[in-house]
């Protein structure tokens, strides 16, 4: 009986050993394979083709150069409109001080009209015209209009 026992004991380390040994020869043989797909990926190619690595990296570097390229030029657009963005913002300052300094009621008036305002701030030179316009929109015309614009064609609110 131990005899048997000895002897299934023996053919099972046996096959176990055999499956061990498939195991380890399968293995290595997924190893050589991958040792192959590596050689041939970083190795040049038929007709002295560049390698699939060299390919990659090129490819990966020139999109990094142009991400890298890209972010510099936004960020020096960005510096430069923003220098631009300060520079008009004080010359419009300026205009505004010299404007409420040299006549207080035009800077009043102005500030009353946002949009007016940011015009003259553009142009100076239209603040006289910009007053003399208001000053004749509040006194209105005796032309039968009642102070609108345009022609009177026909309609009469009284």
């Amino acid at each position: 009986m131990i005899m048997a026992f000895i002897l299934i004991f023996c053919v099972i380390i046996a096959a176990l050993l055999a499956v061990l040994v498939f195991l380890l020869l399968k293995a290595a043989a997924k190893v050589n394979n991958a040792e192959q797909q590596f050689r041939e990926f970083v190795s040049p190619g038929k007709d002295n083709q560049p390698s699939p690595l060299s390919q990659f990296i090129a490819l990966e570097s020139k999109m990094l150069a142009q991400d890298f390229t890209n972010q510099i030029k936004t960020s020096m657009l960005g510096k430069a409109s923003g220098a631009a963005r300060q520079e008009n913002a004080i010359a419009g300052d300026i205009v505004t001080d010299v404007l409420n300094e040299t006549n207080p009621m035009l800077g009043m008036i102005l500030d009353q009209f946002p949009t007016l305002k940011k015009r003259v701030v553009k142009n100076p030179q239209m603040a006289l015209g910009a007053l003399s316009l208001l000053q004749n929109a509040g006194k209105g015309s005796n032309n039968g209009n009642n102070g609108h614009v345009g022609n009177n064609d026909g309609y009469n609110p009284s």
